[in-house]
């Protein structure tokens, strides 16, 4: 399963990228005949104030269930040949779903278990969704036996009730994105002028600073030195200091 966020602007390149997910191949019955299910599910949020409705739109293309006898050119092929028995298993575990679906009984549980295709229905036949399903059927006599079990497929889901409801998530729990945005936005703007205001402090106190530095530097005395009477040395000494010649032994 791929996830990805759609709005409006990108709706339409997301859903070619679902179409070219599908897998198709001639048969004997059909030039394009689709080898895989393919389904798009769009999730849909909506926001009233604080409450949040959602909503899923699931759209689904089964592939064909036909005989093997007219998919002849399919069975030559190893691969094509496994994906005709996935199809066929898959579609006969979805027959089973529908049938108890339709004849089940108030209160009865029916297992979606079967099949990864019956399991992503789950909670849309006879859930809380409203299904539609549209029947291919073809007008020739060769396609009588197909178009046959195809109106099976709708008689048996015409029979499926399902109780529809609107889906409200409490804001207070799971908050609007946009509201969630502007806060985090607000929060940011918070931070910065908070980091102006720090840098404005530590340039005011560098300030005063340096005016410290320079008025202690400006009461220091300037050239002052302290004299004593006892000659610097190298000096010569003046001549009442000076030792007479002692005679030599």
């Amino acid at each position: 399963e791929v996830w990805r966020r759609m709005d409006a602007g990108n709706f339409d390149e997301e859903l070619e990228k679902a179409f070219a997910s599908r897998t198709s191949a001639a048969t004997n019955a059909n030039k394009a005949s689709s080898r895989s299910h393919a389904i798009l599910t769009i999730k849909i949020d909506v926001w009233t104030g604080t409450q949040r409705r959602q909503s899923r739109l699931m759209l689904c293309d089964l592939a064909g269930n036909e005989p093997w006898d007219a998919t002849s050119g399919v069975k030559q092929q190893k691969v094509q040949r496994e994906h005709a028995r996935n199809i066929n298993s898959s579609l006969h575990e979805l027959t089973n779903l529908l049938r108890n679906l339709a004849e089940r009984k108030p209160g009865q549980l029916v297992s979606y278990r079967g099949d990864a295709l019956t399991r992503v229905f789950k909670g849309v036949l006879g859930g809380n969704a409203r299904c539609t399903m549209l029947v291919c059927i073809g007008s020739g006599k060769e396609n009588a036996q197909a178009s046959e079990f195809s109106l099976h497929y709708g008689v048996m889901a015409m029979k499926i009730t399902s109780e529809p409801r609107v889906v409200v998530v409490d804001g207070a729990k799971t908050q609007n994105p946009e509201a969630k945005a502007a806060e985090a936005a607000g929060r940011y703007e918070a931070e910065k002028a908070k980091s102006q205001r720090l840098e404005r402090e530590l340039a005011e106190l560098r300030e005063l600073l340096q005016g410290q530095q320079a008025q202690l530097a400006e009461r220091q005395p300037r050239g002052s030195s302290s004299t004593s009477g006892r000659p610097a040395d190298g000096d010569a000494p003046s001549g009442d200091e000076t030792t007479p010649p002692q005679p030599a032994p």
